[in-house]
């Protein structure tokens, strides 16, 4: 991880492809059970 302060803010930014790849699937994944939870929460009667 690359860690620097952006405006007096501390950032980490993965910096490996395999860091980006598992930050990418926990987002990606976490959006689709968010997803996946209002759909089901909207279809009962």
């Amino acid at each position: 991880m690359k860690s620097f302060k952006w405006r007096g803010i501390p950032v980490n930014l993965p910096s490996s492809y395999n860091e980006w790849l598992f930050f990418s699937i926990l987002t990606v994944g976490s959006i689709l059970f968010s997803i996946v939870i209002l759909v089901l929460s909207i279809e009962k009667p």
